[in-house]
């Protein structure tokens, strides 16, 4: 009996490290096309920008919080980014959102991000 009860919560904690690897790769990747990128430490102007992401270098993006983004550069570094420099992005298929669809972008990337667009 005791070794079920063991099995079955190793069997458990194993299920959910999977269930978190799945949710991890719903994150979408995009790539700078402005001259740069802002990373600040937490959602706002308030916080201080500790990091700059040049263009042409890819980030993760997270979730999203208001007119924030948290995103992860290829370095593993994590920030903030405001909505305006998210705005200057391409996907990974260098499709560039015009201003007409800028809003049916902007609901595809929080569709794609998931409910909350709290991915991880």
């Amino acid at each position: 009996m005791h070794l079920f009860l063991v099995t079955f919560i190793l069997l458990q904690c194993l299920a959910a490290e999977v269930f978190a690897e799945e949710q991890y790769y719903k994150v979408m990747k995009v790539v700078v096309d402005g001259p740069y990128m802002e990373m600040r430490t937490g959602p706002g102007r308030g916080y201080p920008v500790f990091h700059v992401v040049d263009r042409g270098k890819e980030v993760s993006v997270i979730k999203r919080r208001t007119d924030w983004f948290m995103v992860q550069t290829e370095r593993g570094k994590e920030g903030w980014v405001k909505r305006a420099d998210m705005e200057l992005t391409l996907t990974l298929d260098g499709e560039v959102p015009v201003p007409a669809c800028r809003s049916r972008f902007w609901e595809f990337l929080a569709s794609t991000l998931g409910g909350g667009c709290d991915v991880r």
